[in-house]
C-alpha cells in the first residue's frame, strides 16, 4: 500500500514536469509569434515612412500586402493565445489538484512512515533489550533459537526502517521538486501577464496602423480622382488644340498672302516713286512755257493715281 502511494506520488510529479514542459514550449512559440508580429510592424512602419503621399502607385501593393499579412499573424496569434490559455487554464487547474492532493497524500504518508518508523525504532529496542536478557546465545537451544529469531526480526526492522527512510527522502526530494514547480509555474504566470500585455500592445499598433492604411486610402482614391480631372482637362486641351489647328494654318496662309501682296505693293510704290522722280526729272529741265499739255495731264494723273 505505501509503494503504490509512492508510485502515485511520483507519476503525479511526472506529470507536473510533463505540463511544465508543455507550458514552456507554449511560451516559446508565443514569443515567436510575437517576434513575427514586431517584424511586420516595423516592416509596415518603415515602408510607411519611406514612402511620401505623392506616390500612391508605389504604395499600395506593399500596404495591402503587409496589412493582410499583419491580420493574418494576428488572427493566428488570437486563436493560438485562446488555445495556449485554455490548455494553461487547464493545466494550473490540473496542477492545482495534483498538488493539493500531493500535500494531502504527503503529509498523510509522511506521518505513517513517522508513526511507522517510531513503532519500528520502539520494536528494535524493545528486541534489543529482549536479547540482552536473554544473554549470549549458546546456553541452552531454547535461549539460542530464541536469540535467532530475534536477530532475525531484529534484521528485518532494520531493513523496514531503512526503506521508511528512504520514502521519507523521497517525499522530501518530491517537496522540493514541488516548491520548484511552483516557483516555475508563477514565474510562467508572470511571463503570460506580460505576454497578454503585449499582445494587447500589438492590437492596439495593428488597429493604428489600420487606421493610417485606410487614410493612406482615402488620399489615394483622391489622388486618382484629382490625376483622372487632369487628364481629361488635358484631352479637351488637346481636343481644342486640334480644332484651332486649322484655323490657325489658314491664318498662317492668309499672312504669307498678306506679305506677299505688301512685298509686291512696296515694289509698285518703289517703281511709281522712281517714275515720279524721273518726271520731275524732266520736267525741271524742259521750259515751263513750252510744257504739253499731254504731260501735264501724265504728270496730274500719276498724281491721282
Amino acid at each position: 500500500m505505501d509503494t503504490l502511494f509512492v508510485w502515485i506520488v511520483i507519476f503525479a510529479g511526472a506529470a507536473i514536469v510533463l505540463l511544465g514542459i508543455f507550458l514552456v514550449a507554449s511560451e516559446k512559440e508565443l514569443k515567436v509569434k510575437r517576434r513575427e508580429i514586431e517584424e511586420l510592424l516595423t516592416r509596415l512602419e518603415s515602408s510607411q515612412g519611406g514612402l511620401s503621399p505623392t506616390e500612391p502607385g508605389d504604395r499600395t501593393p506593399d500596404d495591402s500586402a503587409e496589412l493582410t499579412q499583419l491580420r493574418a499573424v494576428n488572427r493566428e496569434l488570437q486563436n493560438q493565445l485562446t488555445a495556449v490559455s485554455g490548455k494553461l487554464e487547464l493545466s494550473r487547474r490540473s496542477i492545482d489538484e495534483l498538488r493539493a492532493t500531493q500535500d494531502e497524500g504527503a503529509r498523510a504518508n509522511a506521518e505513517h512512515l513517522r508513526a511507522e518508523n517510531n513503532r519500528l525504532q520502539a520494536e528494535i529496542a524493545d528486541l534489543k533489550n529482549r536479547i540482552q536478557a536473554n544473554g549470549t546465545p549458546g546456553s541452552s537451544d531454547d535461549q539460542q533459537s530464541e536469540y535467532a529469531r530475534l536477530q532475525g526480526q531484529l534484521s528485518d526492522l532494520r531493513t523496514r526502517l531503512s526503506e521508511s527512510d528512504a520514502q521519507l527522502r523521497d517525499l522530501e526530494i518530491l517537496r522540493e521538486k514541488l516548491a520548484l514547480a511552483e516557483a516555475q509555474e508563477t514565474r510562467r504566470s508572470e511571463e503570460r501577464v506580460r505576454l497578454q500585455s503585449r499582445v494587447g500592445e500589438l492590437e492596439q499598433q495593428l488597429a493604428a496602423a489600420r487606421e493610417q492604411l485606410r487614410e493612406l486610402a482615402v488620399l489615394r482614391d483622391r489622388l486618382a480622382e484629382s490625376e483622372r480631372e487632369q487628364q481629361a482637362l488635358r484631352d479637351e486641351n488637346q481636343r481644342r488644340l486640334a480644332a484651332l489647328q486649322a484655323p490657325y494654318s489658314h491664318l498662317l496662309n492668309k499672312q504669307a498672302e498678306l506679305a506677299q501682296r505688301q512685298s509686291e505693293l512696296r515694289e509698285e510704290l518703289a517703281s511709281f516713286a522712281r517714275l515720279i522722280a524721273n518726271a520731275a526729272d524732266e520736267n525741271s529741265a524742259v521750259p515751263p512755257a513750252s510744257s504739253s499739255p499731254d504731260a501735264g495731264e501724265f504728270l496730274s494723273g500719276n498724281r491721282s493715281a
